[in-house]
């Protein structure tokens, strides 16, 4: 029998830009709102996993993420004593670049765009990481304000490699 969990009251906030969009390529914030299910086995205790075990994973990985810059990869043009530039050129103002430097602990460097379904997989992969291994997947809502959000499905297989995807 699979069973599930869940977990909510949890968020963070960042700042992030999405130099492609034209509303989104300006610097701005969100608060975010994440709600967490957990699926598996139960462990021999006769639980899947005690909560207070569930919410460290939860607020371990969420405190990666707040209060921070979120970067994509591409836009970080030097790292060097203990400072990251960020730098891009938005598409509402291809004639202007942005650059943003802070110390290195203000940025979350991620491999791709920093859009909402790139953050909610990144943030499921690092929930499921600190989870014992009888947890084989997570299912992750994470809204960036009122009404509008998204849902990531993260498991493990039988090797213990991660895949998340996207649900619609």
């Amino acid at each position: 029998m699979t069973l599930g969990l869940f977990l909510e009251g949890f968020g963070f906030d960042y700042a992030h830009f999405l130099p492609f969009d034209p509303k989104c390529s300006r610097l701005h914030g969100h608060s975010a709102e994440v709600r967490l299910r957990l699926f598996g086995q139960r462990a021999q205790d006769g639980m899947l996993v005690p909560f207070d075990l569930a919410r460290k994973a939860l607020r371990d990985a969420v405190s990666m993420f707040d209060h921070r810059l979120l970067a994509a990869r591409a836009y970080i043009e030097k790292e060097a004593e203990g400072c990251i530039k960020v730098s891009y050129i938005p598409c509402f103002a291809p004639e202007q670049r942005v650059e943003i430097l802070l110390p290195r602990e203000s940025v979350l460097i991620t491999p791709e765009e920093t859009t909402i379904e790139h953050v909610g997989g990144l943030l499921a992969e690092q929930v499921l990481k600190r989870l014992p291994g009888h947890v084989v997947a997570v299912e992750l809502e994470v809204s960036e304000g009122r009404n509008k959000g998204v849902c990531i499905a993260c498991a493990r297989n039988e090797r213990g490699n991660l895949s998340c995807q996207r649900q619609t």
